[in-house]
Parts: C-alpha cells; structure tokens; sequence
C-alpha cells in the first residue's frame, strides 16, 4: 500500500489480484489508522469554535508542528478526531470527554504549564497504545477464546460520606467512605466511578497448558499509561493482576492535587508464556508520564521489543502472531468515566456548596 493510510472513510487502493478460481480468502493483517487525530478545540461554555488566530488554537496548531518535527509524531487536527478539545477561558482541555455535568475534565493546560508540545507527545503516544490494543480487543476469536477469566471486585463508597469539597485529608476520607461502601462484582462499559472507590481485578485460567503473561496496561484521564504484570499457571490458583487501586478525582501528589476526572480504560494483555524465555512483561516500557521507574527497563528482551514494535501489524486470529514473536495474545478492555466531586453528588441527589 506505500504511503496510503487507510481509514474507515478511505481505505487504500486495491493491491494485487486474487489467484484464478479462488474460493476462500483469509485476512492476514488489518492496518490501523497511524494518525493521531485531535478534534480542534470549541468552546464549552457556548459550543462555539474558535476562531482563527484565537491564542489558544494558534497555541495548539503551533505545538502540532513541533511535536511532528521534533518527536515523529503524526498529529492531525481532524472535525472527526476521537480525542477532543475544548477551551475554558485561559485553558485547553483534552479527552474523549471534555465535560460531565457542567465540570470540565480530561487533561488540562495553560500557558503557565510550559510548552504544550510534550503533553500533546503524551496524548500520541496513550493514543497509539490504545488504539492498537483496542484492535486486538474487537476481534475475539470463536475457535482461540481467552484462555484466561478476568474478574473485577468493585467496592463503590458511600457518597454520604464524601465531602461536597477536597478535604484536607483524602485518604483517611476514603477510608471512612469505604467501611460502609457497596461490594459488586461486575464493571459495565462506560461505568461510573467516583472518589474512593476501589477496584481489584483478577485471573484465572480457564484451561491447563503452558504458563500465561498477564500485563494490566491503564491509560487514565490524563492519558498517563502505567502497565503492571503478573504470571498466572494452570488452573489452580487465581492471581490478583496489579495492584488493587482508590478511583480519584482529585488525586494527591507530590506537587499537591491532581485533578484527574474523565474517561480512563484498561487492558489486561495475556500471551503464552514462551518456554525458556523471558516474560513478556511491559512495565517500565510503555509508561508515557514521569512516573517513578517510567521506562527505566532496558527493552533488551527481543520478545519485548518485537511485541512492542510490531503489535500494530498483528493478524486477524489470535493463533500464530509470529510477527510478533507471541504465539498467541488475547486482550480484554474495560473503560470507564470517573466523576468530579461535584458531579458525583449531584447525580446522588446531595447538595453541593458551589
């Protein structure tokens, strides 16, 4: 195909021809939409575009080229692009939702941040490990199913006992928030989480055979990637795959509260584990935030770097990826929407002081 880039809209031109007689064709690799395609921003107070030579969007088409020349990145400002933007006042604000209620979220910049070429690096790099990884999700296989159950624990807070502000103590909040939470065992697409709730999600596998890698890769709404891994053997004994972790919506750190509101999704990759070889274990390899030992591991392990470099490029079956260097590879997603303080209470029908 050279340089075309397929999309839904406008696949490529046709290559080659099918061998006379033929009757039966099987898809050998389905190509992804290599392009980051951010939606240019509107403003979410009136819903209005920006106008040309508005700071904000000069701001943004601006970072689009250095971030193109600098970093390899191939960012289009495109009407359909999945990830949005939108402004408020001095603020760009992006996500693949910008607002819930009348609460902005997703990733937020000014021009006091610094340069905004980095986060839209940040954004590129979420969204490509996203999108291939989604591709793999969309396709299951009937005659290769995931020979691994992943199980979610859902420990959803009580919202009475959330402050209608940030308190100065978020963790001993959640602790009271939690002692008379609800327990469930299920995570619908799309869910709403809030403050403190708790999630924990295991593995099991389904069937006996060789060893499984397990990697939990989560891009919150700040499109940090974080990836986790745990192995699990045989049918005996279930593994907690990552650690278990408090939803945040106004998140502590070092350099005080994050607010972090906003889509946010998770993949659970599991491969066969390779017999006398190394794991495939990504963490440290596709962690886009500065994260303490973000992409300190040397990706030496071929299988590692194969798996990285080639995912995009996988068949349509989950059985012989051997472009790849992983025979076999099945990956579930889950998404969700975390709500602001503010939102969360409202939809439970409590009074806000603002």
């Amino acid at each position: 195909m050279g340089a075309c880039v397929a999309t839904v809209d406008a696949p490529c031109p046709r290559t080659g021809a099918l061998p006379n007689g033929a009757r039966f064709a099987r898809i050998v690799a389905k190509p992804l939409d290599q392009a980051i395609r951010i939606a240019p921003p509107y403003d979410l107070t009136t819903g209005a575009p920006l106008d040309d030579g508005d700071a904000r969007l000069t701001a943004l088409q601006s970072a689009v080229v250095q971030s193109n020349a600098e970093n390899g990145t191939n960012i289009i400002l495109d009407p359909n692009g999945s990830v949005l933007s939108g402004t408020v006042d001095d603020a760009l604000w992006f996500g693949h939702k910008l607002a819930i209620g009348d609460t902005p979220v997703g990733l937020r910049w000014t021009p006091e941040d610094g340069p905004l070429a980095p986060l839209l690096l940040r954004i590129a790099k979420a969204e490509e490990l996203a999108a291939t990884l989604s591709s793999v999700a969309g396709t299951p296989s009937m005659l290769f199913p995931n020979p691994v159950e992943i199980s979610v624990e859902r420990l959803s807070a009580d919202i009475e006992r959330l402050s209608p502000d940030t308190p100065a103590d978020i963790f001993a909040e959640c602790q009271a928030a939690l002692q008379t939470g609800a327990f469930a065992t299920e995570l619908s697409s799309g869910a709403a989480l809030k403050q403190c709730d708790y999630l924990a999600f295991g593995a099991k596998g389904l069937v006996q055979g060789p060893g499984r890698d397990i990697n939990r890769v989560h891009i919150d709404s700040q499109f940090c990637a974080t990836a986790e891994y745990t192995r699990v053997e045989g049918v005996a004994v279930p593994a907690i795959v990552g650690e278990p972790f408090s939803v945040c919506s106004d998140c502590p750190s070092a350099d005080g509260l994050i607010f972090s509101a906003g889509v946010e999704r998770m993949f659970f990759v599991v491969t066969e584990a390779a017999s006398n070889s190394e794991a495939l274990n990504l963490e440290g390899l596709v962690e886009t935030c500065g994260t303490q030992g973000a992409a300190t591991r040397s990706a030496s392990n071929p299988q590692v770097e194969s798996f990285l470099s080639g995912l995009s490029q996988q068949t349509a079956t989950r059985s012989r990826m051997g472009a790849i260097g992983v025979s076999n590879i099945w990956v579930e997603e889950f998404n969700w929407q975390v709500l602001p303080r503010r939102e969360a209470r409202a939809q439970a029908g409590l009074a806000s002081t603002n």
